[in-house]
């Protein structure tokens, strides 16, 4: 169905991938990539939280603008992919939290802070597509971010 909505030959598309699940992430990852350049891009002018602020709203405007798409890619996607999806965000999460580009306002290892923030965005756009509301998103993390850091008590030794 693939290759005669594209008005592509079957050998054609197996040119370019291995089978229709390469195919779904080669470009929900391309769509990745694409969103962290753009948010990059978009915040690199603006300091900590405003720069997280944005890059939420950003985001989820993003995801809210795309949603068809998301809901669609939702039922089609197999668990062995959304695994792979799954940790490629997780690691560029953390490639930001490392840079110091990106801030979560607590003190995590970064890869503990990026597999927080990663699952978090996946489980809320998830349960709140239909109802999305990129502003009202963005709000939570942000107030996530800061009751987290107001709600941390120093570690004592014993």
């Amino acid at each position: 169905e693939i290759t005669d909505r594209a008005d592509y030959g079957r050998s054609t598309f197996y040119l370019y991938f291995k089978d229709k699940e390469d195919m779904a992430w080669q470009l929900l990852k391309y769509q990745a990539d694409q969103m962290d350049q753009f948010l990059m891009k978009s915040t690199a002018h603006l300091v900590s939280p405003q720069r997280e602020w944005e890059a939420w709203r950003l985001m989820f405007e993003t995801i809210h603008q795309q949603r068809e798409f998301f809901t669609h890619m939702d039922g089609k996607l197999s668990t062995g992919l959304r695994l792979v999806q799954k940790q490629y965000l997780n690691d560029m999460f953390e490639r930001n939290l490392q840079s110091g580009f990106f801030r979560i306002g607590i003190d995590l290892p970064h890869d503990i802070g990026a597999r927080f923030l990663v699952g978090t965005v996946l489980d809320r756009s998830k349960a709140h597509r239909k109802k999305w509301q990129p502003m009202s998103t963005a709000s939570f993390f942000i107030n996530l971010r800061i009751s987290s850091y107001n709600r941390l008590i120093p570690s004592q030794t014993l």
